[in-house]
């Protein structure tokens, strides 16, 4: 196995008990903190459910000292951003800030213990936002069949109730119940800070002294305990049956298994990596490849620190398959009972095992996630250090035993989504517009009549300092079939990252067969003349080589010990592709089936309706995943004309990032790739995007959200005011940084409209204009409202322009921002790549502040002039009724 280096994780007790942990990482100089509270959902009590999550909405909207707006205003300007996100056993607050100013985090974190407020006013307004997040749940029709079967099989655990808790009790809080919980939990005992990033330990150790160590411990004095419950196992089978206006069925199982505080979570990834995790994987081959009657098979675990679920999910082909679905799952798993596991399966786990956590070593946010979940479960601090080291110990006859003490027929609970029959649809609207009137009843209380404060602790905040980065820089060889390689070696993980980038996309379809380009990848990723579909899968995955595409574009990550190896399965690809009419009609079934499902989800194809009303007969307006029409007709001829044409190594961008330290590049991949060969792709000449005729769009569908989205043509990346555009889009939308401090997100703070708004004004922006694109869930009749506001919102900018404030720290933060393209081998690669394709000088990130530094104010709110006018925008909705006019 790979060496990989060292990952070690400090622990530091204050006296208050504030447990302090910290993993040093010094790729970028950003840091991510996590304050971890151990209290979830599962501590609340009769009448208060979902009083943890409401108070994981409003710990950073006010306290003594910070006004509603200073933690927004504050990580906005030092560059960072903030969150935060409830479990039932635990909560989470995070900052992620560059490192020069990362300390500011503790100092809020500290303030935010001490001294909440829970003011009404701000109450009143997030009570509105969490209504609506009950409303987004509410359409992930996935989620509520887990959330059912949870209910079904703990009645006597509070994990019987969702996170979010029982909407009539959070609108029975007020800030009294808010502070008694919070006065209860929240204490410095009962909490775990963890560090990740360009730290250095001692130093994290002693400022979290100087913040929080004056902190009292209360816990002795108000002899706070945690409540322990228990469950009441049986062998049983629970059956969950939800009907949805859905075209695609669903199918979840699921097996009671222990808790994460158990320690065992190695083993339960390295069964479910097994029985269905790829394309090698026990249940994929029987019945994605063998027998057909899945589109799609996966297996997760649900990992509650008192309880856990394994959990194998199904997209059938046919609901009347589902029966023998069931049966090839239990056979499959008595197979595993009887039966040690094949000596290439066992190593198939440990190495893609190492692979996925040398990926979680590049990630500072998942590493400090991680972290701070198995502490908060374990109370060990090595659990993150030791989980590797359990997976290479681990042994075939544990993995037999854990599914002889778990898995079982009669313990197989099973969830279903059924499309509902259209005689029960008039029922739903019914219910759905019962649903609208109590919530509308609930609501009538929570008026807030004061206006957003201005921002107090930020007057305390200084001018932040850019700091300095050296930024990698791609070296180059072109080999003689014309295929660019750039490449930077970093020898910090034991992995290699790359991303080939075709000349031609998806933009090259013919109307008639839209879809093919993205097919015909998919298709070479499946077979070869030299390895059919179980032989590539289990090369693959026996040696830990991930090979999928993004689209048009191929990537892999594989360890740099099976460099050459993925090289040459490659070579095996791009050259030697299988068209198989069976592996052929399969991909057909995938699909159709990712198809109907993606029209289920109004969510996700709003932004394609969106594209298709902007762009018109514009190349940009198609699906990269064709339409039902045009992938049923699809025929082997069809592919191997866009094969002959378009897979050619000419103008073709092959990145690759990781440690190749031991490796002759050059001479390695034109080894393997040198003889690949195909004619040189016709550049496309794209047509003039003309605005269409109508500006308003509406879809019918039986959501208990509508999606909006509001969308005009923008500017090419290659545009002289693309820059301009990019810091007005962070002081309206927050950018590609996500911030909270922008002029949309201040509607959602007042109004409580949303439970989240975003966009960007550069959305897509490639060789041709992108979309100025703003998107949004509200409830149904909250449609109009929420237009009027976003428009004026747009006209303002365009009417009045920017401040200076604004524009210095919009400026910072894209600068800032810039860093965070080369946290891991794959960004990296794709920051790569991005200046490849549009002929950019490899030092553009290090000339970005230059470039910035000459933009005036004025120039920019030129552009606001120009492009932010209500006028030029479409307003799409994707919801159960048309808006009133």
């Amino acid at each position: 196995m790979a060496k990989l280096n060292n990952f070690e994780v400090l622990k530091h007790v204050l006296p208050n008990g504030l447990t302090i942990l910290v993993k040093t990482q010094h790729t970028i100089p950003r840091v991510e903190t996590h304050l971890w509270y151990n209290v979830g959902s599962k501590d609340e009590e009769q009448g208060e459910q979902g009083i943890t999550h409401l108070i994981e909405h409003m710990l950073f909207k006010g306290t003594k000292n910070l006004s509603e707006p200073d933690i927004n205003l504050i990580t906005h300007k030092l560059s960072g951003n903030a969150n935060a996100f409830t479990s039932h056993d635990a909560t989470c607050y995070t900052f992620r800030f560059p490192s020069n100013v990362w300390q500011e985090s503790l100092s809020l974190f500290a303030e935010c213990m001490q001294n909440a407020t829970f003011d009404p006013q701000t109450l009143a307004s997030e009570l509105k936002a969490v209504v609506e997040e009950f409303r987004l749940y509410q359409d992930d029709y996935q989620g509520i069949v887990i959330e059912k079967m949870i209910e079904e099989l703990w009645p006597q655990h509070p994990y019987r109730t969702p996170v979010l808790g029982l909407k009539q009790d959070v609108c029975g809080m007020d800030q009294e119940k808010l502070l008694k919980y919070y006065k209860k939990h929240y204490h410095p005992a009962n909490a775990t800070l963890v560090v990740v990033g360009d730290v250095q330990a001692n130093d994290v150790f002693k400022l979290a002294e100087k913040y929080f160590g004056n902190i009292p411990d209360i816990s002795v004095k108000t002899n706070y305990k945690k409540q322990e419950f228990s469950f009441d196992p049986d062998i049983q089978r629970k059956t969950i049956e939800l009907f949805r206006d859905i075209q695609v069925p669903w199918c979840c199982y699921f097996f009671e298994i222990p808790g994460l505080r158990d320690g065992q979570n190695h083993i339960f990834d390295a069964a479910s990596l097994l029985l269905g995790g790829g394309k090698s994987s026990r249940l994929h081959k029987k019945l994605v490849e063998q027998t057909e009657l899945a589109v799609e098979v996966a297996c997760s675990i649900y990992e509650f620190f008192d309880r856990g679920l394994f959990s194998i999910t199904v997209y059938p082909r046919n609901m009347s398959d589902i029966t023998q679905i069931e049966q090839i799952i239990n056979l499959e798993i008595l197979e595993l009972q009887k039966k040690l596991i094949a000596d290439w399966e066992m190593e198939s786990v440990k190495q893609r095992a190492q692979v996925d956590f040398t990926t979680l070593l590049e990630d500072t946010e998942k590493q400090a996630a991680m972290i701070g979940n198995l502490y908060l479960a374990t109370k060990d601090e090595f659990a993150f250090e030791k989980y590797m080291e359990n997976i290479q110990k681990l042994n075939k006859k544990q993995i037999q035993n854990f599914f002889i003490e778990y898995f079982s027929p009669a313990t197989l609970h099973a969830g279903y989504l059924y499309p509902i029959l259209e005689m029960d649809k008039p029922k739903l609207h019914r219910l759905q517009a019962q649903a609208d009137e109590q919530e509308a009843k609930l609501l009538e209380k929570f008026t807030r009549t004061s206006q957003l404060e201005a921002g107090k602790w930020i007057n305390k905040i200084g001018e932040p300092q850019q700091q300095k980065f050296s930024y990698p820089k791609p070296k180059s060889f072109t080999l003689d079939n014309g295929l660019v390689v750039s490449f930077d070696n970093n020898p910090t993980i034991p992995s290699i990252s790359a991303i080939l980038n075709f000349k031609a996309n998806n933009l090259y379809d013919e109307p008639e067969t839209e879809g093919c380009f993205v097919f015909l990848i998919r298709l070479m990723l499946e077979r070869t003349k030299k390895y059919d579909a179980k032989k590539l899968a289990q090369l693959l995955e026996t040696n830990g080589i991930y090979i999928g595409n993004l689209n048009d574009v191929i990537t892999f990550k594989c360890l740099n010990q099976n460099f050459e190896q993925t090289l040459d399965i490659l070579c095996q690809i791009l050259t030697q592709p299988s068209f198989d009419t069976q592996t052929i009609s399969k991909i057909k079934n995938q699909a159709i089936s990712e198809l109907k499902e993606f029209w289920d989800t109004p969510l996700e194809f709003i932004e394609q309706i969106t594209r298709e009303h902007i762009y018109q007969k514009h190349p940009y307006g198609k699906n990269s995943a064709g339409n039902l029409q045009s992938i049923t007709n699809l025929t082997v001829t069809d592919l191997k004309k866009c094969f002959k044409k378009y897979i050619s190594p000419i103008n073709v961008n092959l990145i690759i990032v990781g440690d190749l330290s031991s490796i002759d590049l050059e001479k390695t991949v034109k080894k393997y790739l040198g003889a690949w060969n195909g004619p040189e792709v016709p550049d496309i000449k794209f047509p003039v995007i003309v605005l269409p005729k109508t500006s308003e769009k509406h879809i019918n569908s039986n959501r208990d959200q509508t999606v909006i989205t509001i969308a005009a043509p923008s500017v090419s990346r290659i545009s002289p005011e693309y820059n301009h555009l990019a810091i007005l889009d962070v002081i309206l939308t927050g950018g590609p940084g996500f911030s909270s401090n922008s002029r949309l997100f201040d509607l959602r703070e007042k109004y409580g409209l949303f439970y989240a708004i975003g966009g960007s004004l550069v959305y897509g922006s490639k060789e041709e204009p992108g979309l100025m694109l703003i998107k949004t869930l509200v409830s149904h009749d909250k449609v109009e409202k929420a237009k009027k506001l976003i428009l004026a919102s747009i006209n303002d900018l365009g009417q009045n322009g920017i401040i200076q404030s604004e524009f210095e720290m919009a400026k910072n933060m894209i600068l800032s921002s810039l860093v965070e393209n080369f946290e891991s081998t794959m960004r990296t690669a794709s920051a790569f790549l991005f200046l490849k394709k549009f002929k950019l000088d490899i030092k553009l990130f290090d000339k970005m502040g230059d470039t910035f530094s000459i933009i005036d104010i004025e120039e920019v709110n030129k552009v606001a002039k120009k492009f932010c006018r209500s006028c030029l925008f479409s307003f799409i909705t994707v919801g159960r009724a048309k808006p009133n006019r």
